[in-house]
């Protein structure tokens, strides 16, 4: 029987042929599939024709407008500005004037009722009887109403 002999350089060889081969295959798939993505992509833009046409020619437009748009609102801004942080100045004034004011009525408040407390505690020790005690009702009563007139 003959013996075949393959050297290292026959074998690498062969590979080198078949990893040529595979590497052709590829490319050829690769092909084949970036052509008909390419053919997709063409009929995309002929059926959309009309409309890109529109777009692209409305597009000079569409700029206008907005440098339009840009130019009015910075102007806008500009000219209510000073007008806003003048509003904003009051708005803190205003706070300032309403928080000053509840804590005045919150020390009101305060003393009346300590008032209150302290002319009941009086009664209590000082009114012998219940008409003293209906006399110094009343009038305590006519005090609060006059304070709350006031």
């Amino acid at each position: 029987m003959g013996a075949v002999t393959f050297t290292l350089s026959d074998l690498l060889y062969t590979l080198l042929i078949l990893a040529g081969i595979a590497a052709l295959i590829a490319l050829a798939v690769f092909l084949l599939n970036l052509v008909k993505t390419l053919k997709k992509v063409n009929q995309i833009l002929d059926d959309n024709e009309k409309d890109i046409q529109r777009v692209v020619s409305d597009l000079p437009g569409i700029t206008q407008n907005v440098n339009a748009i840009t130019t009015e609102a910075n102007t806008l801004i500009s000219s209510v500005g000073p007008d806003v942080q003048n509003i904003v100045g009051s708005a803190k004034h205003v706070v300032s004037n309403v928080e000053n004011t509840a804590l005045q009525v919150t020390d009101t408040v305060g003393l009346v009722t300590d008032s209150v407390a302290d002319t009941a505690l009086n009664l209590k020790h000082n009114v012998s009887s219940a008409q003293d005690y209906l006399v110094f009702v009343t009038e305590v009563a006519d005090i609060v109403r006059a304070w709350i007139r006031k």
